[in-house]
């Protein structure tokens, strides 16, 4: 027996030399620049993702290795990245057709939904059948329904901390739960009193931030998924807390959906279901598993995404007293009775209008990116970039951020300017400068819930800012500079959000 150790060596170092030669020489990716190892072995990645610093590093490796290479670059064994915002709704086009990897479609658990679906006949069928709901025509329709939240959710601030001075408040806990409640409603049809929680910790919406930090082991090992749905779920939820909130919500509404379909009770509609079972999908689209999957994929990332965006915002509307200042401006102009807590608010219609409001939130949008991942596609025809041609079938990937902080396009990209949108600004090539505003994505698959996600925006920020006052406390710029890639942008480790304290009713 010992003697077949020397030959089962012999025989996976000439496997492992065969496959780097393949890689480095005859590979249809072997053209592309970029460094050796890389172009070797996908463990360059695996490292830094993993292991290096505070994991999640990789896309600042990539961005020096495009500094070095050039903006289109080979990035492991099987994939081409490029780097170049003028490509970016070029490649991710409406009009091509482009397919996710199956493995990445697996890391969430939720391959049935829209946003899992690896085919792009399959996802445009599916999409099809919510998008109605998602129109801006019906989310003006459902104003009072967010300004409804909001208005609860300012009552939970006058009671609970309206003249405790010392009492601290997480804004990105308090965003979190007046989102989550929206889009649960959207989605399931009810809200689930998140807002009403204590400090505004919802189960459900810290295991959303927590479900997020192993993103990257699944991505790299992506048999990990498979064992761990094969685990029972009592084990899941001792190996991951988090995942008993996320499960019992799951459950609860599995019931629901299912009592809703059987009983028939979808005539009103208005809910992600409800549009699912009144469809003309063909029958195998319409199970309660996967009318499930689509509610809580939107759910989960609506959630998240949003209030990440409006902790962005609040964190530069408290620390810049002229940006504050010029909105207070703003926004007297249009809330009837601004001195008072109780103030009436104004509709959809009369707040998208508002130039710094919209310059406001589009910095805010720019500075949280809406995804921190690349996006890896792969298409059945070849793409062409320059001089370089992708072959089909080949992965090939673009992200966000660098875009975002392209210096031709955002000078001074780091920092937070609001003016930069006002009076119909161009980019250096004539074009729009919202046509470089990427935190939706873009093409067949940008995000769903764009028009909710930004009257949401739109209404928590001037709800929040016309009744109310506070004071940052203990929170700086590096509890909003994001430095680690979870799938999501994060924080450096340690970082305990956005928080305020010194609550007060809005004096002008």
């Amino acid at each position: 027996m010992y003697h077949l150790i020397p030959f089962a060596a012999i025989l996976g170092m000439t496997y492992a030399l065969s496959l780097a030669i393949y890689r480095l020489f005859l590979s249809p990716l072997a053209k592309f620049p970029g460094p050796k190892l890389a172009a070797v072995t996908g463990w360059v990645e695996t490292y830094y993702q993993l292991f290096y610093g505070e994991g999640g590093q990789f896309i600042f490796l990539y961005k020096e290795w495009h500094q070095k290479y050039g903006p289109i670059i080979r990035i492991n064994p099987w994939e081409v990245h490029i780097s170049d915002s003028c490509f970016f709704e070029i490649l991710y086009s409406t009009n091509r057709p482009l397919k996710k990897l199956p493995h990445l479609a697996k890391v969430f658990d939720n391959e049935l939904s829209g946003f899992s679906t690896v085919s792009p006949e399959l996802h445009r069928i599916r999409r099809k059948a919510v998008s109605h709901l998602f129109s801006k025509g019906e989310v003006l329709k459902r104003g009072a329904q967010i300004q409804s939240a909001m208005d609860r959710l300012s009552e939970r601030l006058k009671l609970d901390f309206l003249g405790h001075g010392n009492r601290v408040i997480c804004m990105n806990d308090m965003w979190s739960v007046y989102t989550a409640d929206l889009i649960a409603e959207y989605a399931f049809g009810r809200h689930y009193g998140f807002i009403d929680q204590p400090n505004f910790e919802a189960d459900f919406t810290k295991a959303l931030v927590h479900l997020l930090e192993p993103t990257h082991l699944a991505q790299q090992f992506p048999w990990l998924t498979d064992i761990l749905k094969a685990l029972p779920t009592s084990v899941l939820e001792f190996l991951h807390p988090h995942m008993a909130a996320f499960n019992k919500f799951k459950a609860a509404n599995q019931v629901r959906i299912a009592k809703a379909n059987f009983a028939k009770d979808l005539s009103k509609g208005g809910t992600m279901f409800s549009a699912i079972f009144n469809s003309d999908l063909p029958d195998e689209e319409k199970s309660i598993e996967r009318a499930h999957q689509e509610a809580l994929a939107f759910a989960a990332a609506g959630a998240e995404t949003v209030a990440a965006t409006l902790s962005v915002a609040s964190f530069h509307l408290l620390h810049d007293p002229k940006i504050r200042r010029r909105l207070d401006e703003e926004l007297a102009t249009v809330v009837p009775d601004s001195r008072s807590s109780d103030a009436s608010m104004p509709s959809l219609e009369i707040l998208w209008q508002l130039p710094y409001l919209t310059g406001i939130i589009n910095e805010a949008l720019r500075l949280s990116y809406g995804s921190y991942a690349r996006i890896p596609r792969t298409s059945d025809t070849p793409i062409q970039y320059d001089e370089w041609t992708i072959p089909p079938g080949v992965v090939f990937s673009m992200d966000i951020a660098p875009a975002h902080h392209d210096e031709r396009i955002f000078p001074d990209s780091y920092s937070f300017k609001p003016e930069r949108w006002l009076d119909n600004p161009q980019a250096f090539d004539g074009k729009p400068l919202t046509r470089y505003l990427f935190s939706f994505s873009r093409g067949t698959r940008s995000c769903l819930g764009m028009q909710l996600a930004l009257a949401e925006m739109y209404i928590g920020i001037v709800s929040f800012f016309s009744r109310f006052d506070a004071h940052l406390f203990e929170t700086d710029l590096t509890d909003i500079t994001f430095v680690r890639d979870r799938f999501a942008p994060r924080p450096r480790i340690g970082s305990r959000g956005v928080r305020v304290n010194r609550l007060t009713t809005r004096k002008f």
